[in-house]
Parts: structure tokens; C-alpha cells; sequence
């Protein structure tokens, strides 16, 4: 990818109206109001009568990161939903720490299915959101039907989140004013393996959120108080429904080295390893990644 030349002037982002899936055939969205209070939005394609399928962006992220997945599972006759969580995309953003906890996120996920009307799904979760979608498993197991977690924090290590746990709250006065479209297109490349390229699009999508002044520090508030933590073998074990792990080989971001250890954990499991893929091979690699999807997700 070039240089930041051919992006909006400096300030200018993507309004929600031309946000993804602006322009796309077959996909809606909308807002839902939890029973917390909080708005979410999301995202939907396919029949109603089709079988559920959640889709949950890791940190940082939004639906924008299912762009690829989302009419490929819609063709293929899944009611499909992604899912701007709090703290993310263009979803209320909670100012305080409690609100992002490993225990309020999964929460957080239960209330959206029940908002949703989500009694039971084959539910999808990338990075962090890998973690929640597992804990919800672990929580309310007769609600997943099927799970899938993609580059999924808990089944690798995450690298360097520790040193920016310590970095005081007063700082982000400081950082807020300097996140720009570099700052994403730095996540990105670090993101990205060798396999793929992303766009100045992707770019102006990731960054669009950042119109919300709470954006960043919802971003902050969820490297402090979230559970970054690897699963234990015993947790795993609890894990008893069909589970397919999704894993780049050169995900810088969470490491892959453990992801056979852990799928050895898991009564159920089979793994989809991309070469060359970093930590977000849906995006990267979208027909293996699909056909994996749509294969596992229909047994």
C-alpha cells in the first residue's frame, strides 16, 4: 500500500451514511436498543428463516471486518448478523472501565442475542471478540450451537498489551488529539500478513469511528480492563459444541504457537490454517476463509 495521499482531507471521515454496507445489495442496517440501554448496530442479510450466524469484531474493529463474509454466508442461506459492540464502530461507547471487563463484555454479547431475539446461534468471533464469543459459550453453552473464533485472544498470546495496561488514564488527553489515519494504517500493516493488501478504503473505514470523541478511550478502556489472558485446558474442556479455530500463520498480534495445543483441548474442534495470513484472514483470505465458514457452519 502507498502513501496517504489519495485519502479525505485531514478531519473529514465517512459519515454512517456512506459506511459500510452503504451500496450494498442484500444487507440492512439498523439500531437496536439493549435492555442495558445501550445502542448497538447491526448489520443483517440473507433469509429470516435462515439458520442464525452472530458475527463479532475483535478490538478496534467493527462490521466493516466482515465485509467479505457477510453476502457469501447470506448467499448461502444463513440469517446473517454482525454486531458493532460497545466501545466499537458506530455503537455507544460507555465512559467507564467497569463497562469493558471480560464479565461485561460477555454479558454485553447475552443481551444483544437476547435483543436480537437470538435464542440459539452459530456465532463467529475474531481477536478479542474470539474470547467473548468463547466465554459466552462457556456461560450459556445451550445458546451456541456452533463456534468459531478466529485468531481468538485466549487461544494464542497477546504480544506487548501488558505495557499499554499501564499507560495512566491521564495520558489519553495527550494520545486522542494524534490518532489519525497513520495511526490505523500502522494497525493495519501490523495486522496484515504477507498474503493479502489492504486499501486506503479500509482504512477510512477503520478510522471513520473516530468522529465519536469516546471512541479512543473506549479503545483504552479496553486494553486496561479487558481479560487478555490464555484459557486454561479445563475451560477448553468445557467447550463441548463443534468449534472451528481460524489461524493466520503470521499473525504478529496473537501469536499462533499455541494453537494446536489448545484445539488439543477441545473435545470437539477442527483448525483452518492460512499461510501468509496475519490476524485477520477472513479479510485476508475471504473464499478459503468462506468456504471453511460455510462448510463448517451447515453441518
Amino acid at each position: 500500500m502507498g502513501a496517504l495521499t489519495a485519502v479525505r482531507p485531514l478531519g473529514a471521515r465517512l459519515s454512517p451514511s456512506e459506511m459500510y454496507p452503504a451500496g450494498v445489495a442484500g444487507l440492512s442496517s439498523r439500531f437496536v436498543t439493549l435492555r442495558s440501554g445501550l445502542t448497538v448496530r447491526v448489520v443483517e442479510g440473507g433469509p429470516p428463516d435462515g439458520a442464525p450466524v452472530l458475527l463479532l469484531a475483535g478490538w478496534g474493529g467493527s462490521i466493516y471486518l466482515y465485509r467479505h463474509n457477510l453476502p457469501a454466508l447470506a448467499d448461502a442461506g444463513f440469517r446473517v448478523l454482525a454486531v458493532d459492540m460497545k466501545g466499537q464502530g458506530l455503537s455507544d461507547k460507555p465512559a467507564d472501565g467497569s463497562a469493558y471487563t471480560s464479565a461485561a463484555m460477555t454479558a454485553h454479547a447475552l443481551e444483544i442475542l437476547d435483543a436480537l431475539g437470538l435464542a440459539r446461534v452459530r456465532l463467529v468471533g475474531q481477536s478479542m471478540a474470539g474470547k467473548i464469543a468463547a466465554n459466552v459459550a462457556l456461560e450459556a453453552p445451550a445458546r451456541v450451537e456452533r463456534l468459531v473464533l478466529i485468531d481468538a485472544v485466549g487461544i494464542g498470546r497477546v504480544r506487548g498489551v501488558s505495557l499499554v495496561r499501564h499507560v495512566p488514564v491521564k495520558w489519553l488527553d495527550v494520545i486522542e488529539p494524534f490518532t489519525s489515519r497513520v495511526t490505523f494504517w500502522a494497525v493495519l500493516r501490523r495486522a496484515y500478513g504477507s498474503l493479502a493488501h489492504f486499501t486506503l478504503r479500509d482504512v477510512e473505514e477503520y478510522y471513520a469511528p473516530t468522529a465519536d470523541p469516546n471512541f479512543v478511550r473506549a479503545l483504552f478502556l479496553l486494553l486496561r480492563h479487558f481479560d487478555w489472558e490464555m484459557f486454561t485446558r479445563e475451560q477448553l474442556a468445557r467447550l463441548t459444541m463443534p468449534v472451528l479455530l481460524v489461524v493466520g500463520t503470521e499473525d504478529h498480534l496473537v501469536t499462533p504457537d499455541q494453537v494446536h495445543r489448545m484445539a488439543a483441548a477441545l473435545p470437539h474442534a477442527e483448525s483452518l490454517v492460512v499461510e501468509g495470513a496475519g490476524h485477520i484472514p477472513n479479510e485476508e483470505a475471504p473464499e478459503a476463509v468462506n468456504r471453511a465458514l460455510v462448510r463448517f457452519l451447515s453441518a
